[in-house]
Formats: C-alpha cells, structure tokens, sequence
C-alpha cells in the first residue's frame, strides 16, 4: 500500500511538474512520500520554516524574500507567521479549517505566554485560504478584520494565481493591521 500511495504522489508530482504554472524549482528536493512529511500523530507536514511550500507555487527566491519579512517582524515583535501550503492528500475540505488549527498548534507558532501567532493556510486544490490566531491575536486581530485582509489583499493575486504576491500582501497587511494596534499584550517582554 505504501509503495502504491509513494508511487501515486511521484505520479503526480510528475503531472504537476509538466504544468506550466508551477514554479521553477531546481534546487529543491520533491517529496514524494507523505510519510516522510509528517512530524507526529497529528498528521501535520513537517514545517521547513516560516514558508512550507508544499505544492511548489512559489520559486525558491519567493519563500527567502518571505522568510526574511516574518523572521524580521518575529524578531522586532515576537509575533511568528507561518505560511503553509498544502494539496488536498492532507485534509478533507470539511476539516480544512481544523487540519490549519491543528499544524498552528503542532508546530507551535507564536510565543507560549502570549500567544501570539499566525499560520496562513492555503490549497490551491481546493481553492481555500484560512488564517488561523493564537488567542493573543484574535484580541487585537479580529476574525472580521483577517476576512476583509483575506477578500481585499490576497485572494484578487490567488484567483490569477499570482500566490506570492497574495501571500506578500497579506503578510504585509497583517503587519500593518498588527503594528497598527501597538498592543503590548502580544508581544513578549524581550523582543527589540
């Protein structure tokens, strides 16, 4: 069974990298076997940073000029964004909203005692977007002010598939939104 789902996922792999849409990524190692991404019993990807890319829509000099933005602003506030995006061989899309809950928990994004972090998921296949908050967040991030980040700056880039720009500019106005606020409560005590 292993073989046969290691040899699907190489199947499509194969088709998804004949699609003209994805990105070039030479440099990158393929993962072939689901098995091999996991971290433990919750069935999340294993995280590669602040950008997991999972189905290869951004180039390999995309996700470093994101890194650098969230590890900048993680290291200014302490509040840590995680991008992830993902195929649909991780969830259904009933339990897409729970499967995003579950990797911001498992990964452990954001500081403990503040609470403080951001995963953006994102399946292309399924055409859906979720940004997940610790606690700490939704008391200054509310769910209505992430909706309209989400409609206004990053799905009018994912509906042409411009995935970094989307990403971008829903990083970038998440920021903005954050800083904005200037709440100390999501913020740990030592950041600079």
């Amino acid at each position: 069974m292993k073989k046969m789902a290691g040899a699907f996922l190489l199947l499509l792999l194969i088709i998804g990298c004949a699609d003209g849409k994805r990105k070039d990524r030479a440099n990158r190692t393929p993962i072939v076997q689901m098995e091999d991404q996991t971290t433990d019993s919750l069935g999340v990807p294993r995280n590669t940073g602040w950008v997991t890319d999972m189905v290869y829509v951004l180039t390999d000099e995309e996700i470093a000029q994101l890194d650098s933005i969230i590890g900048n602003y993680d290291k200014r506030t302490s509040v840590q964004i995680a991008i992830l995006t993902f195929d649909s061989l991780w969830t259904t899309e009933e339990d897409f909203d729970k499967f995003n809950t579950r990797v911001l928990n498992a990964w452990g994004i954001g500081q403990k005692e503040s609470n403080n972090g951001i995963l953006m998921g994102i399946c292309p296949e399924y055409r859906k977007l979720r940004i997940t908050t610790g606690h700490g967040i939704e008391k200054v991030l509310n769910s209505s002010q992430i909706n309209q980040i989400i409609d206004n700056d990053i799905l009018p880039y994912l509906k042409n598939d411009e995935y970094y720009n989307g990403i971008l500019n829903g990083v970038l106005k998440i920021i903005q939104a954050l800083d904005a606020k200037n709440d100390s409560t999501i913020y740990r005590k030592n950041a600079s």
